[in-house]
């Protein structure tokens, strides 16, 4: 690799001494040399001492952002979704064991129908859900006897010869005595094996006494082979983790979610007081060694040490500080430090005790979040940049409470569901409907690639050589102001 020339740009050293204000937006990263392709970048990190990502990105704990949908997404892109607390603690649990159930290419929550429903109902739901196969069953119901499966050739038949308008599913399906079936303890490996061989574009998952539990398609299993990075636990099931606020009263919500299999947790603290959070992270050793725990959020040396003694797994840097101005009209708090001195001198104490370090807060694009992890940190938590995505659950809980025209529907949403921060929801000029960013899986792509081109441009190939660069001195920065 191409030395830099004397005199170009600070170290990371340099740059952060005697004190100065290093925010994201005040430096920026001289470039490298480079000999490789966007798509030799590799973005593999760690969040915990034992928990390495395929990529750093952290959903943050947001009470509209993250639930088991957008963890589930994080978690097959590689990288992790944390569960807001923001709800009971038998809901929080809840998503986890959703997430941790979740089996790619198995489809468990579809929709199911009995033999008497009528053709017209059954086609005027599928278009609205839009799915490609009816799984019948003799009540109707999800784990009822299955009687056979009514698919889209089939509705066409019906279609060609005449519709009627009398006519059942029961008439029209495919019957269990032509279909191919397996045995719910199937691997996802032999299933596919099966469909192969039986060149059928439908698997019904069913048990021993015949009853219907799940089904793969032939095109899920296409798209089970686009995830090759899905981070997963020593069982092959997704990673999530949840956030516990430092609060007496959780400790029940821990026990709860250990239950539900989750695998780490974020302890939430203010940064005056950590003996609570200490306590909690000792019980959780204790009770529940597997389970890694990442303190925070912290922005000295001084509040790191303390957590590290403790046997913490990680650590999560958290401000809001970005500019040494008060901007739009806000007051800055007296108390505090700058995102980015935060991050470097909390991340070069960790590094002395193996403790991977969470950039969070003001991580607003993927600048920012290229910064971070120059700086030192080994993962970093999004919070704006997944906002207004499919599957956001501020996102899901607008769009399924209001009409996109009623305004007012949107306001007693806010309300109701304590989300009365507008700055947060994203209306057109004429304030009538939300605009979202559309699917949160075509976005990680794009933010994915974003770190591989801006890696690229730097000349490190990893995340652990962009380190090492920092830490010889050979990454060189300039401050803006």
């Amino acid at each position: 690799m191409a030395e830099r020339c004397v005199g170009d740009g600070l170290t990371a050293a340099e740059m952060c001494v005697n004190g100065r204000w290093v925010g994201y937006n005040n430096f920026s990263i001289l470039p490298g040399f480079s000999d490789f392709g966007v798509n030799e970048v590799d973005l593999t990190s760690a969040l915990s001492k034992n928990i390495r990502l395929k990529n750093p990105f952290v959903s943050s704990p947001k009470d509209c952002l993250t639930e088991s949908k957008m963890a589930i997404a994080l978690a097959l892109h590689g990288g992790i979704g944390i569960i807001h607390h923001s709800c009971l603690f038998k809901q929080q649990a809840s998503e986890v064991a959703i997430v941790k159930n979740y089996t790619h290419g198995f489809i468990k929550d579809l929709i199911v129908f009995g033999p008497d429903v009528s053709v017209e109902k059954a086609k005027s739901i599928k278009d609205q859900n839009d799915f490609c196969g009816i799984p019948i069953t003799e009540n109707g119901e999800l784990h009822g006897k299955l009687l056979g499966i009514v698919t889209t050739r089939d509705i066409e038949k019906h279609d060609a010869t005449g519709p009627i308008k009398e006519a059942t599913l029961g008439h029209i399906m495919t019957p269990i005595s032509k279909l191919v079936t397996a045995d719910c303890t199937v691997l996802l490996e032999e299933a596919r094996r099966i469909m192969e061989r039986s060149r059928k574009g439908k698997l019904p998952i069913v048990n021993e006494k015949g009853e219907f539990m799940a089904i793969i398609t032939r095109m899920d299993l296409k798209k089970s082979r686009i995830f090759p990075n899905a981070s997963l636990d020593d069982k092959h099931r997704l990673l999530v983790g949840a956030s516990v606020p430092c609060d007496p009263k959780n400790f029940v919500r821990l026990d709860m979610l250990a239950k539900a299999g989750v695998d780490v947790i974020i302890l939430l603290s203010n940064k005056r007081e950590v003996t609570l959070q200490i306590e909690m992270l000792k019980y959780l050793k204790v009770w529940y060694p597997w389970i890694q725990v990442i303190g925070g959020d912290v922005v000295t040396k001084q509040q790191a040490k303390l957590l590290i003694k403790s046997g913490v797994d990680g650590l999560r840097v958290g401000t809001d500080y970005e500019f040494p101005f008060p901007i739009r009209g806000r007051e800055m708090t007296p108390v505090g430090r700058s995102a980015g001195s935060a991050v470097y001198h909390v991340a070069e104490y960790a590094r002395k005790f193996n403790i991977p370090v969470m950039a969070d807060g003001t991580i607003w694009s993927i600048a920012d979040a290229i910064k971070a992890l120059a700086i030192g940190a080994d993962t970093v938590m999004l919070d704006s940049l997944l906002s207004d995505t499919n599957e956001c659950a501020e996102y899901e809980v607008l769009q399924s409470t209001c009409d996109e025209n009623d305004i007012d529907g949107i306001t007693a949403a806010l309300d109701f569901f304590f989300l009365r921060d507008f700055g947060h929801v994203r209306f057109t000029s004429a304030g009538e409907r939300i605009v979202a960013k559309g699917p949160v899986f075509a976005y990680l792509a794009y933010l994915e690639n974003g770190l591989r081109k801006h890696a690229q441009e730097i000349g490190a190939r990893s995340l652990s050589a962009l380190h090492d660069m920092m830490r010889s001195g050979e990454l060189k920065f300039e401050r803006l102001f």
